[in-house]
């Protein structure tokens, strides 16, 4: 028994418990116990940044229909960005906001490394379902401009950096970027994600 609803989680370190991790059909994210933490409140929807937020870092790479690639931290109400769908509008002029952890998201389709928020979230294309980026498993399916990838690793990081708070138009999807090379789908509004499934 452990912690927790459902009781998974383990306050101490135990061979029987990491053993445990495997059991049941589940797919292990490492073979040694790790630490995790829960924020007990602060998330919100909305791409409004407060408490965690969905947010991405401030160096993140998005394409802007007539700058190019660029940085997120430069992102402004009324610049354009890149989706599946299209160029959608940025509704809001992003407020940068320190920010201290990170989950650093790298996915099947050569993503290394995304720094977002904790709370920032994603679309599982074969749900339709909103996922934020603590919730993401190795079998949840992401968009990219080439079809599916998914999540090969999570990491949490703990440094200072800018978290940024983009907003879009319906349905709020647009494409993130390490390196301006892979790319993958990420989401500004958790209780948007509605409707979108098999669009093309």
């Amino acid at each position: 028994g452990g912690v927790g609803t459902p009781s998974w989680a383990h306050t101490t370190t135990d061979r029987l418990w990491s053993a445990e991790q495997v059991t049941f059909g589940h797919v292990a994210l490492t073979g040694i116990p790790f630490t995790m933490a829960t924020v007990a409140s602060g998330f919100t929807g909305g791409g409004s940044g407060g408490g965690d937020g969905g947010c991405l870092r401030s160096d993140v790479l998005v394409e802007e229909r007539d700058k190019g690639i660029i940085r997120a931290i430069f992102v402004r109400k009324g610049d354009w960005l890149k989706s599946r769908l299209g160029y959608l509008e940025v509704q809001n002029d992003p407020v940068p906001r320190p920010h201290d952890t990170w989950v650093h998201l790298s996915t099947s389709n050569g993503v290394k490394g995304l720094p977002i928020t904790a709370g920032h979230p994603f679309e599982d294309a074969e749900t339709g379902k909103s996922v934020r980026a603590y919730d993401l498993t190795l079998q949840t399916s992401l968009r990219c401009p080439d079809g599916i990838t998914s999540p090969v690793e999570l990491r949490i990081v703990r440094e200072p950096g800018l978290k940024v708070p983009i907003t879009l138009s319906a349905p709020h999807v647009f494409f993130a970027s390490v390196d301006g090379h892979s790319w993958v789908e990420t989401h500004n509004l958790v209780d948007q994600i509605v409707g979108i499934v098999g669009t093309e």
